[in-house]
């Protein structure tokens, strides 16, 4: 078993202060599944305006929560590896009736009649 991190006192508050929003907790739960994911996928997936997501995504960036590349004109976000394990605990409870299983369906529908940017950065 590989020797893991344990997170600060900082990093933990950090995430549970991330988790007090269910903005975004859908939005991190959208990029926990289907990471590397662009904030476009996001917007059309939860149906939150880009202005709105670009807050909540640089609220996640400044706490680490969330890493991201820049591929031509498009964003693409991760979980931090540091934050999986936390994230994912976190997130089991989900079931299909919430809203978070409710997004996860409409990125599949989405995906399905190729609506979703969904290209891996280079």
């Amino acid at each position: 078993m590989p020797n893991k991190r344990l997170l600060t006192f900082e990093e933990l508050t950090a995430f549970h202060e991330c988790m007090a929003i269910d903005s975004r907790i859908r939005i991190l739960n959208i990029i926990q599944n289907y990471q590397p994911i662009c904030s476009r996928d996001l917007e059309s997936t939860t149906g939150f305006t880009q202005s709105f997501c670009t807050r909540h995504l640089n609220y996640l960036k400044k706490r680490e929560l969330i890493t991201y590349k820049k591929s031509y004109n498009y964003h693409f976000f991760s979980v931090n590896d540091k934050f999986k394990d936390l994230l994912i605990s976190s997130l089991i409870t989900t079931t299909e009736a919430s809203e978070l299983g409710k997004d996860l369906k409409k990125w599949h529908n989405l995906n399905n009649k190729g609506k979703l940017i969904n290209t891996r950065p280079l």
